[in-house]
């Protein structure tokens, strides 16, 4: 009735050619129009589908499962039949146009309560951008930490480097009395944002980084110079010390200035801590502690080149599967029982968790009647507090940014385990 009535008004404003009133109930017809549609049952979906890149639809994969088991497990975490949800998902093409195009699709058309998605950056500010002038909750996976700077309706479920990066500096400062540092990175996006992220902690903190030093992401063959400028190896000292060493058959003695080192592999892989490591035993530098970013958290990592030359170990991830808590044991029942008979299955990634985590909040509170519109919505996920997700208890700041605990991490016979 009440679309009747301003679809007359409308009419009438066109006659008379009244800008701003025609203006006005434009707005109005829209809103009105996406709240009659609406579906609080109904959820949007955007990810890079058809992406060509092997790692780009790898990680679309993985979110995918992730919103599978997710379904699954509201069977028997929020009580209601796997057929009251519906999931309509699009394909974002890697194209911020199609992507905008998909969100108004999912929104006018589909009547859709929240999207999820994209992974990519580019698409995830264009989604970013049209949920926020359309009022629809959206919560991205993208890596790109500003996303959520785009309005009152944008969230964002993925890692945080700058605080992954953040609770290891806090960590060797308060607990190792760590200092000085020494900052190897990958060269890559990830590596080099986190080198920086981890010297501008370090400078707050009145500490110090003695040196850093980038390595190729692949095809890195050595790294015997940088030890040597590292250690003081490369010092220049005078012919009457050379020749008193060679007299007495010494070679100079590795110089310690740094307290920790901070290695950056960020997606690299394990592969790069195999060149890293073995210069630990090289260098005497069996009682310094290396700290590790999020990419350390491979199931590879204890067979690593080296490692046994490393003695003191610590890093940081958000996700960690051998966790204990009742979420993460559901997810591993659940992906297992379902997928374990696919051709070299792996267990649920990073992605995987970050998806199921979203779509399980979402399921949460729209099984709440007062939060089936999308401003209730909005105002559930702000004020949402310690939800129990496999990735730890989850909220979201005022900013729409995910708050999770970070996880200490190490590796104890031959295992990656919880550092406390």
């Amino acid at each position: 009735e009440a679309l009747k009535i301003v679809n007359h008004q409308l009419k009438i404003a066109r006659g008379t050619n009244h800008t701003v009133k025609i203006e006005l109930l434009n707005k109005m017809q829209s809103n009105l129009s996406k709240a009659i549609n609406l579906n609080p049952r109904r959820i949007g979906v955007i990810l890079p589908l058809s992406s060509t890149n092997t790692k780009v639809a790898s990680l679309a994969h993985e979110a995918l499962n992730g919103l599978r088991m997710a379904l699954r497990a509201s069977e028997i975490t929020i009580k209601k039949p796997l057929d009251t949800w519906e999931l309509v998902i699009r394909d974002s093409h890697l194209n911020q146009e199609k992507t905008k195009s998909a969100i108004r699709e999912l929104v006018e058309k589909e009547g859709v309560i929240a999207v999820i998605g994209p992974l990519a950056r580019k698409t995830s500010e264009a989604a970013a951008k049209e949920a926020e002038r359309l009022h629809i909750p959206l919560i991205s996976l993208s890596l790109t930490a500003d996303i959520p700077e785009f309005g009152d309706y944008v969230f964002r479920n993925n890692q945080s480097w700058k605080k992954e990066v953040q609770e290891l500096l806090d960590y060797a400062v308060s607990e190792l009395q760590a200092c000085r540092f020494l900052i190897l990175y990958a060269k890559t996006r990830e590596g080099r944002q986190k080198m920086r992220h981890f010297w501008d902690a370090a400078l707050h903190k009145g500490c110090k980084v003695v040196a850093t030093e980038g390595f190729k992401n692949d095809g890195q063959k050595s790294l015997v110079n940088e030890f040597d400028t590292f250690t003081g190896k490369l010092q220049r000292i005078s012919a009457k010390d050379k020749g008193i060493l060679k007299e007495l058959k010494e070679k100079e003695v590795p110089i310690h200035n740094f307290d920790a080192v901070f290695v950056a592999i960020g997606s690299g892989g394990v592969s790069n801590l195999s060149l890293i490591f073995p210069y630990s035993a090289v260098y005497k530098m069996e009682k310094t502690t290396f700290l590790g970013d999020n990419g350390w958290n491979d199931a590879a990592l204890p067979y690593a080149h080296g490692l046994r030359g490393v003695k003191k170990l610590v890093f940081v991830d958000t996700f960690f599967p051998q966790d204990n808590t009742h979420a993460m044991q559901q997810l591993l029942r659940l992906h297992e029982r379902i997928l374990y008979r696919h051709q070299n299955y792996l267990g649920p990634t990073p992605y995987t968790a970050y998806a199921y985590d979203t779509l399980m909040i979402l399921m949460h509170l729209l099984n709440d009647e007062k939060n089936q519109s999308h401003w209730d919505l909005r105002n559930a996920l702000v004020n949402m507090d310690n939800f129990s997700g496999v990735t730890g208890n989850l909220s979201f700041d005022e900013k729409g940014e995910v708050q999770r605990g970070i996880k200490l991490l190490t590796v104890r016979r031959g295992k990656i385990q919880m550092f406390k």
